[in-house]
């Protein structure tokens, strides 16, 4: 799986890849973000990231979304990958309200 990950990245190696993330840190930049912002996060993401992810969102001045998946919606799996069906009905219709404004 992590080779297949850091194919994905094109990165050189493991070491290299988590190198190369850190140019995706958002941490400090949450009052430069201005556009529209939806938040998923899930259950199946553990205790740790829901909290990074809270903050974060609890941090931001645009306009923003939240939405919490359960367990019992499919939210299991890191990503929602065992229910990407509901991942994308929360995205298209968060979408579909932020462009019709």
């Amino acid at each position: 799986m992590a080779t297949d990950v850091v194919w994905r990245f094109g990165a050189a190696s493991v070491a290299n890849m988590v190198e190369m993330l850190k140019a995706y840190r958002l941490w400090g930049l949450e009052s430069q973000i201005t556009c529209s912002l939806l938040n998923v996060y899930s259950a199946g993401e553990g205790t740790r990231a829901n909290e990074q992810s809270r903050r974060f969102y609890d941090a931001l001045s645009c306009p923003k979304a939240a939405r919490h998946i359960e367990n019992d919606e499919g939210a299991e799996a890191h990503c929602q990958v065992n229910n990407s069906s509901l991942a994308h009905m929360i995205e298209f219709d968060w979408l579909d309200e932020v462009l019709s404004q």
